[in-house]
């Protein structure tokens, strides 16, 4: 597996080397758009509705700050501000772990130690995990700038990549969450019923990509030449009554 980047982690004067890797790899089913008459992929024009099809010196880049209204930018100007490459994923400041919203995680990657830091990396990680503290730091990858945190799982450090809080979509611009409705005590004890009937210890390994297997399977009989069945499932009348649907639910 390629690293994504490579660098080291400072804290103080402690510097520890490691490389980021993905912690897992999408397996959505992608498919590529065909001509119909020649099965080759197709190929996407740009193009002006005034001008016609353009060519990459036609294309400028602009940004939008009013509907309909473009400030015109170009690949020089934008360089000057990217921020500076670096080899280093700065910790500035160790928070407890339970304090960091939810809602700002993005994205995680393994931290491996590198040649030279395998001691500082599980010294870290071991005290990390012992005092349930996540340190928050900096650094540049791929032209961007990142808040991050670094957190213990297992024997390894996690980098999660943090959103800004500007990122961030305001409860507020949902209406419907500000009158929460008055729920009565039968509609609790049948919830709580139900969530005790489906009750389990959780098992990823127990849940499959029945979709994407399933189109596998009909790729490869296709393939093959097999003839598709396609069946089509009946849709059972609903009930409305939400009372109704959880003792239907408990039964």
């Amino acid at each position: 597996m390629r690293a994504l980047w490579k660098g080291s982690i400072t804290f103080g004067l402690v510097n520890v080397p490691v490389k980021i890797y993905s912690t897992a790899e999408s397996k959505t089913i992608r498919f590529r758009q065909l001509c119909k008459k020649c099965l080759r992929p197709i190929k996407l024009k740009r193009y002006c509705p005034e001008h016609g099809e353009l060519s990459d010196d036609d294309i400028v880049l602009g940004y939008e700050i009013e509907r309909g209204k473009y400030v015109v930018v170009n690949e020089e100007e934008l360089r000057k501000y990217l921020p500076k490459k670096t080899d280093e994923i700065k910790i500035v400041e160790f928070v407890d772990r339970d304090s960091i919203d939810e809602v700002l995680k993005d994205k995680k990657y393994y931290l491996i130690p590198d040649k030279g830091g395998v001691d500082a990396y599980f010294l870290l990680q071991y005290v990390l995990d012992l005092t349930n503290k996540a340190a928050v730091g900096r650094f540049v990858m791929r032209n961007r700038e990142y808040v991050c945190t670094v957190v213990p799982y297992k024997n390894v450090l996690i980098l999660e990549t943090l959103h800004y809080k500007d990122e961030i979509h305001n409860l507020d611009e949902f209406p419907v969450l500000r009158n929460s409705p008055k729920l009565g005590d039968e509609e609790i004890e049948l919830a709580k019923m139900l969530i005790e009937k489906l009750y389990k210890k959780f098992e990823i390994t127990e849940f499959k990509d029945e979709y994407s297997e399933k189109i596998i399977e009909i790729i490869q009989a296709k393939a093959r030449g097999e003839a598709i069945e396609m069946k089509v499932e009946e849709k059972k009348p609903e009930k409305k009554n939400l009372i109704e649907l959880l003792k239907a639910s408990v039964e």
